[in-house]
């Protein structure tokens, strides 16, 4: 998916109706196939693999050693998170559809992705005026004085918002453009 992703990106060309229909099929059975392959392992392996998973986006007191958010693969993340969830969902009755909990899950690991380029982005300020700046902008600005609360004086403070906002619309373009195509694939 992320190859197809970077070829169709590289050519400019839109996510869906530029596939060959030998391409689309490919992909659509290998994520199916995929996804089948959750539900034949072991139930207890599956929400173990879950719950191996999960801290790394929600961290808590005995999660023990986990990768730096910089060393992850989001979009694999996601992945992983969404079709080993239903082994996880299969215990809760809170009559929460699996939907929903994709949803939630697509919300977290996109979240952690913003992050992600939060912390590596360079805004560099070349002294231009953006003009006003926008809510998305003052927004940015918000998360990032937030981050840089929470990890120390790592971050370099940054008066305007537009590089930073760019930087992040610039980034996660790949990410979304691969769920769109992973969720298509996987719901048909």
């Amino acid at each position: 998916i992320q190859a197809i992703e970077q070829i169709l990106a590289d050519e400019e060309k839109p996510l869906f109706g530029q596939l060959s229909c030998r391409q689309d099929d490919c992909l659509t059975s290998l994520t199916r196939f995929a996804a089948a392959q959750w539900t034949v392992s072991s139930l207890l392996a599956v929400q173990g693999h879950f719950c191996m998973l999960l801290p790394s986006l929600v961290p808590y007191e005995k999660s023990g050693n986990l990768p730096c958010i910089l060393d992850i693969d989001m979009f694999h993340l996601l992945v992983c998170l969404v079709f080993s969830f239903p082994a996880v969902h299969c215990q809760d009755f809170s009559g929460v559809s699996l939907g929903t909990g994709d949803i939630h899950i697509f919300h977290l690991v996109t979240m952690a992705h913003i992050v992600q380029i939060i912390l590596t982005s360079s805004t560099e300020e070349n002294g231009m005026d953006q003009g006003n700046s926008t809510i998305e902008e003052d927004a940015v600005l918000a998360l990032h004085k937030y981050i840089g609360q929470c990890v120390g004086s790592a971050l370099k403070e940054i008066s305007s918002g537009w590089h930073l906002w760019k930087s992040i619309k610039t980034g996660i373009m790949p990410f979304l453009r691969c769920s769109a195509m992973f969720f298509h694939y996987l719901n048909g």
